[in-house]
């Protein structure tokens, strides 16, 4: 699947002429093209030109779209994956030839119905596709900066871009940058995914009846009621604390302030 995109209609003919030459330079003959019936396929500068180079122009009929399915299916296969992008994205609304592009490119290398057990990719070019280097439209990435006029020792290396698509061919990538609304295409770029597998976070058990060191100790007399005591108290320095309280209680004697024991 190839994607163009036209300024204007009157550049229709000279697109279709180029793809099929393509397709001739590689040893793909197409013998048959078909078209509705608008004016920019429709003109007897393509006519004349098919005619020469033995191609048939196949016409729908008016108001019958479905008679051109293949394409007609795929048009609204790009829409939909170009609006999904964007949406989960949020990028302008002016790159969606970008995403249009690159939805295309995602396709021809995706399996599908109409081929059976294989992709687009490997019946044109009859080799597997290599997709570890696909990346999610929008996706964060690192561009080193060149050719700065101004030499910045102390600053960043990199900025961070959206990533818009390949470069096919060039073995390089097309970025936005925010900053100056513009598509660049740099070859020196860094994807920075996370980890795909993380570790849980380690539990941490704290039993509430454990006394730590700093912490403060609440001791319960009968009468002077419950008072705060400051400092580390043993477990064992506690219990002999409210025994003391309770003895002198049962002696009908004075309550007397606990005396801390320091371990």
């Amino acid at each position: 699947m190839t994607v163009k995109f036209l300024k204007a209609k009157s550049q229709a003919p000279a697109h279709v002429k180029a793809y099929l030459t393509y397709l001739k330079s590689r040893g793909k003959t197409s013998h048959a093209i078909c078209v509705d019936r608008s004016k920019e396929f429709i003109n007897e500068n393509l006519k004349s030109w098919c005619h020469e180079q033995g191609i048939e122009i196949n016409q729908t009929a008016p108001y019958s779209p479905s008679q051109n399915g293949v394409a007609e299916w795929m048009n609204r296969t790009l829409v939909e994956l170009v609006q999904t992008m964007r949406a989960a994205t949020n990028l302008p609304k002016f790159l969606w030839e970008e995403a249009t592009v690159h939805a295309a490119y995602l396709r021809n290398r995706s399996y599908t119905s109409l081929v059976k057990g294989s992709t687009p990719y490997q019946k044109w070019h009859g080799t597997k596709p290599n997709v570890t280097h696909l990346r999610e439209f929008g996706a964060p990435v690192w561009v080193l900066l060149q050719g700065q006029k101004i030499p910045r020792k102390m600053l960043p290396k990199s900025q961070h871009r959206s990533f818009v698509g390949f470069d096919d061919g060039s073995k390089s990538v097309k970025y936005y940058s925010a900053e100056t609304r513009k598509i660049l295409t740099s070859r020196n770029f860094c994807f920075l995914s996370p980890p795909e597998t993380q570790s849980p976070p380690e539990e941490i058990k704290v039993s509430p009846d454990t006394l730590r060191e700093g912490e403060l100790m609440r001791v319960t007399t009968p009468n002077a009621g419950t008072q705060s005591l400051r400092g580390s108290v043993h477990e064992s320095d506690a219990r002999n604390l409210n025994a003391e309280s309770e003895g002198g209680q049962d002696e009908g004697t004075e309550n007397k302030q606990p005396i801390l024991k320091r371990k």
